[in-house]
């Protein structure tokens, strides 16, 4: 670290608002239809005519726009990642981070007082089911091809999708193995979102839905494999160990638990990411945590489990899949 480094981090919220800002507007939304002048884009957007130059001009320094003579429009990347229509699109999940951002000025006061603060209107907007479910769906898109590449889900029929929102991992992983039958379970007030992309894909023979409370509704199965995916970073230790035995009961004997997650060093200190996102969770919940292999592994062990193998997806990412130790298999498997 130097003073040049130190000088760009505490700078950097700057342009993570000239992105912010663009996407609430609808900016890349607009400029996604044609090319357009000021003029054009504040009769699209019923901004103010200097603001939104001046908007404009700094969204061309960050190489998000291009402009020609008095005209802007998207470059590449602006086009591939924010605008919502596009395939690899991530302008669900920036937009979650421009609804949190006011949750992340309060940080002194939350370390202070050692609890989240809840802000009028803030928190309805940052947990609205369907925002949220869109935002989850971004990220899932782009790690669930990762964890299709590297563990194996030859043999498995029966799949549970805990805390799936969206269904996407589900949708995914259904595709690529035409004999998997899987059950995405959520919350109530999340579900509708995964009812919709099933449909959508129309898995509906094949992807089903379970609404309820992880902690104390049924799971259905028993599964051969169940994935846990960015969930546990949302709870307590303590809650996280009852979770882990409510799955275990709903395996089948030799079935596998997959958690992916965001997951620590033993030191705490890195990755860089994960170290991050853990004071997001600190900000974003009551006891929510990012964890280390090895406290993952003693509350798979509590529950019945063994860790087997651990996949590093991205830098900040891992999955690690842990096996039912009665190793039977039913059914006459």
């Amino acid at each position: 670290m130097d003073a040049e480094q130190l000088d760009r981090i505490t700078a950097a919220y700057r342009e993570s608002q000239i992105v912010f800002a663009a996407l609430r507007l609808g900016l890349f939304e607009r400029l996604a239809e044609r090319r357009s002048t000021v003029a054009e884009i504040v009769q699209g957007l019923d901004t103010d005519p200097r603001a939104t130059g001046v908007l404009c001009d700094a969204l061309v320094s960050l190489e998000l726009l291009e402009k020609e003579d008095d005209r802007y429009s998207l470059t590449t990347v602006a086009a591939e990642v924010l605008v919502s229509g596009s395939p690899a699109s991530k302008a669900h999940r920036y937009l979650l981070g421009a609804r949190q951002y006011e949750r992340w000025g309060r940080l002194g006061d939350i370390v202070q007082q050692g609890r989240r603060q809840a802000l009028a209107g803030v928190e309805a907007e940052v947990e609205a089911p369907h925002a949220f479910a869109a935002a989850m769906a971004d990220v899932g898109r782009a790690s669930v091809a990762k964890l299709l590449r590297v563990v194996d889900l030859a043999g498995v029929r029966r799949l549970l999708d805990l805390g799936g929102g969206p269904g996407v991992y589900a949708i995914a992983i259904t595709e690529a193995h035409p004999g998997v039958e899987a059950v995405v379970f959520d919350r109530p007030d999340t579900i509708e979102a995964a009812r919709r992309n099933i449909r959508d894909a129309g898995l509906e023979s094949r992807v089903r839905t379970l609404a309820g409370d992880a902690f104390a509704d049924d799971l259905g199965g028993p599964y051969d494999f169940v994935l846990v995916s960015n969930f546990l970073h949302i709870f307590a230790p303590d809650d996280i160990r009852r979770l882990l035995g409510r799955c275990a009961a709903a395996l089948a004997p030799g079935g596998r638990l997959c958690i992916k997650d965001f997951v620590l060093d033993p030191q705490r200190t890195s990755p860089p990411g994960v170290a991050l996102f853990a004071v997001n969770m600190l900000i974003s919940t009551d006891e929510g945590c990012c964890f280390t292999e090895r406290e993952i592994g003693a509350w798979l062990q509590e529950a019945g489990l063994q860790l087997e193998s651990r996949f590093d997806l991205t830098p900040q990412s891992a999955a690690l899949v842990s096996r039912h130790r009665d190793q039977r298999r039913i059914d006459g498997d």
